[in-house]
Formats: structure tokens, C-alpha cells, sequence
């Protein structure tokens, strides 16, 4: 009688644990499907963009209203300003006669770096900010030129901008032509805001370069 009785309040135990197991599984289940689904329905309705590098021999090749006005654009451009009037005194860029003088004179000009922003989400977003860090690096050819240079120089560079861009637009914002340097990385992170303030987790990348006539 008594095992009956066990046998039978194990097996309702058993059952009922069963029963509260199945009912948890379903409530973790879906709870991850809502995450999931809001993460795809947030991600349909957010200011996502993409950024393509692309470089320029002159800037008024770009139609005006492709081009991001930035107010503190000279700063942003002083390193390259720097340089291009270091390489010149170094090399004696003013004697314009010989062969390789007139090479190296032309290989610091253009060549301007741009970023390519577009708004693929659905929603505008109405501010960019680029913070990053400029390393120029002498090579062995500038360091006979000057042995006094440092092997390396870093900027910070920072931009902040507030611009309207709608779904499907691009705009260009330009940063500052990198021939100048020897060799040079340039480690950008670019964040934005969309118009319900919301912000967005950087993008990262590196771009690096170099001069092979200085």
C-alpha cells in the first residue's frame, strides 16, 4: 500500500516538475524571439551608414553640395600644411631644375583623403563626430634630410558636425591630402546621432599610406 502510494506522489512530483521545466523553457524561448525581433525592427528604423574612403587630386571636382562644411577644417588641415612646408625646406624644393626635385615636388600635392558617409537606415541622422589619431613617421630618407626629426609625430583629430542627411543621401566629408607625409597611419572612429538623439556605437578603422619619393 505504501509503495503505491510513493510511486504515486513521485510520479505527480515528477510530472509537475516536468510541467514547471517546460513552462521556463517557453518563457526563455520567448523572451530571446521579442529580443531578437526588436533588435531586427530597431535596426530597420535606425540611422545606419556606411563610410568608403576615397581620395581626390583636387576638391573642386566634387560638386559643392556633396562636400560637408567642417568649422574647424584649417586646423584639421595643419599637419598636412606642416609638413608639405617642412618637405620643402628639407629637400630644397625651391630649386625646381633638377629631375628628382621636380618629382618629389610633385608627389606631395593632392592625393586628399575623403570619407563617403551614406544613411542606409530609415531614420536621418543630424550629427558626425570623427575623433581619431594621426601618426606620421619619418623614413630613413627624411631623417638624413633632418637627423633632429622624431621617428614619429601623432595629431589628434576631431571633428564635430551637425548635418541633416536623410535616408539614401551621402555627403563627403573631406579631411586633408596625406601626400605630405612619409608614411603615415591614421586611426579614425566615426560615431553619429540620428534626430531622436540617439547615438551609435563607432566605427573603426585604420588607414595607412606612404610616400615612396621622400
Amino acid at each position: 500500500m505504501w509503495l503505491n502510494k510513493l510511486s504515486l506522489f513521485l510520479s505527480n512530483n515528477i510530472i509537475n516538475l516536468l510541467e514547471l521545466l517546460l513552462i521556463t523553457l517557453y518563457v526563455i524561448y520567448t523572451r530571446r524571439t521579442f529580443i531578437e525581433i526588436k533588435k531586427q525592427t530597431d535596426s530597420q528604423i535606425d540611422a545606419q551608414i556606411t563610410v568608403d574612403k576615397e581620395f581626390f587630386q583636387d576638391l573642386d571636382k566634387i560638386e559643392n553640395d556633396e562636400i560637408l562644411q567642417i568649422e574647424n577644417h584649417d586646423e584639421i588641415k595643419e599637419p598636412a600644411k606642416d609638413w608639405r612646408d617642412r618637405i620643402i625646406r628639407l629637400f630644397n624644393l625651391t630649386d625646381t631644375e633638377e629631375e628628382d626635385t621636380l618629382l618629389i615636388q610633385k608627389s606631395i600635392e593632392g592625393n586628399y583623403l575623403t570619407f563617403k558617409i551614406k544613411n542606409y537606415g530609415q531614420t536621418p541622422l543630424k550629427r558626425i563626430e570623427v575623433k581619431g589619431k594621426l601618426t606620421v613617421q619619418c623614413t630613413d630618407r627624411t631623417k638624413e634630410k633632418d637627423a633632429g626629426l622624431k621617428h614619429s609625430i601623432d595629431y589628434p583629430i576631431e571633428i564635430e558636425a551637425d548635418h541633416y542627411l536623410e535616408k539614401g543621401k551621402r555627403i563627403i566629408l573631406p579631411i586633408m591630402s596625406v601626400n605630405q607625409f612619409p608614411k603615415y597611419d591614421f586611426d579614425v572612429d566615426i560615431q553619429w546621432m540620428d534626430i531622436k538623439d540617439k547615438e551609435y556605437k563607432p566605427i573603426n578603422f585604420i588607414i595607412s599610406g606612404e610616400n615612396l619619393h621622400i
